[in-house]
């Protein structure tokens, strides 16, 4: 397996899209097309291969492997945080948009 740089590391705070349903996701992952989210910060215990995704509302709502991250979405703004941990951040804003945000069935 090939070591992610931290270049090639989504940095929290990059807004995604979510371009692609998994084969074999519930029938209800379609409609999340088009929708998007934000990387939330990494846990240290995860390290930087599972990723946090944040919905419109700043809330952590389910994660994916960083390499599937290039198959699924698509980054609509990469962030410039450099701290991959975010300690003693604030929660993350909402993400103000007229496109479609993520939503939990």
């Amino acid at each position: 397996m090939q070591k992610k740089t931290k270049r090639s590391i989504v940095p929290p705070g990059s807004v995604l899209r979510f371009v692609k349903v998994p084969e074999g996701a519930d029938e209800g992952c379609e409609r999340q097309i088009g929708r998007l989210c934000r990387v939330g910060y990494y846990c240290r215990k995860d390290g930087t291969e599972i990723v946090w995704i944040v919905n419109q509302f700043g809330e952590y709502v389910e994660t994916w492997d960083q390499s599937d991250l290039e198959d699924y979405f698509e980054i609509v703004q990469r962030s410039q945080e450099e701290d991959l941990y975010g300690l003693d951040k604030p929660q993350w804003a909402t993400i103000e948009s007229s496109e479609p945000q993520w939503q939990w069935t």
